[in-house]
């Protein structure tokens, strides 16, 4: 699913400054999945390695402590990538996770969002444990059995593996893939010209027990 995710967010992110003249190391859409295909499989092993980093924290809304642990990672993830990130704090909610990506000269902002917290989960309905990321030769469905993750740079993953751990799709897959999709464009040299500034409000709620409502926003 990060796949997908990873090429949808380099075209939303990039695609803009099309529609900026004058503006120079601007792509077509084809060529800004080549990138991003390029990116994903010359680092497969760092990224399995960096997403199971994040889904081996728990995530339940309720959870404060595992919640900030997972705020400060985002910060750290964000920052490595020059995001001028930090925490945005509000009484007893959980901490937004916001962040600004200045591009001088552009004309176009792009407004990504997701969000990081997850509900409780079940662990006895798992086959494994939902916070122990694991990644399988295939589905569960048909048959798939436990791998190790890959540990060498040029060590490549299956196109039928798959990565079992809570919030493996919704909605830490979509976080991952707007980060990585940064990685691939400043990679190729892929001007991001339509970036303006980069905004990772990752949960805002009012939380009760069994019980929430939850703003999530991200930019980047």
């Amino acid at each position: 699913m990060t796949r997908k995710y990873l090429l949808v967010a380099a075209l939303c992110i990039a695609a803009p400054c099309a529609a900026q003249r004058g503006v120079t190391g601007v792509r077509d859409a084809e060529s800004l999945r080549a990138a991003a295909r390029q990116f994903r499989t010359s680092h497969e092993s760092k990224i399995l390695r960096e997403f199971a980093e994040l889904l081996a924290i728990p995530n339940v809304a309720a959870d404060r402590a595992n919640i900030r642990r997972n705020a400060d990672l985002l910060i750290t993830m964000m920052q490595s990538r020059g995001i001028d990130a930090r925490l945005l704090e509000l009484g007893d909610a959980p901490p937004a996770v916001y962040g600004d990506m200045i591009v001088p000269g552009a004309t176009r902002t792009v407004i990504l969002y997701a969000h990081y917290d997850g509900q409780p989960v079940t662990a006895s309905q798992w086959v494994t444990a939902p916070w122990s990321p694991t990644l399988r030769s295939k589905s569960l469905e048909a048959g798939g059995t436990a791998i190790q993750f890959p540990t060498n740079a040029a060590d490549r993953v299956s196109g039928e593996a798959r990565l079992y751990a809570r919030s493996a799709g919704d909605d830490k897959a979509s976080i991952m893939a707007m980060l990585l999709a940064l990685d691939a464009l400043h990679a190729s040299d892929t001007r991001v010209c339509s970036l303006r500034t980069c905004y990772f409000c990752a949960t805002v709620r009012n939380i009760r027990v069994g019980s929430s409502s939850c703003c999530s926003a991200s930019a980047v």
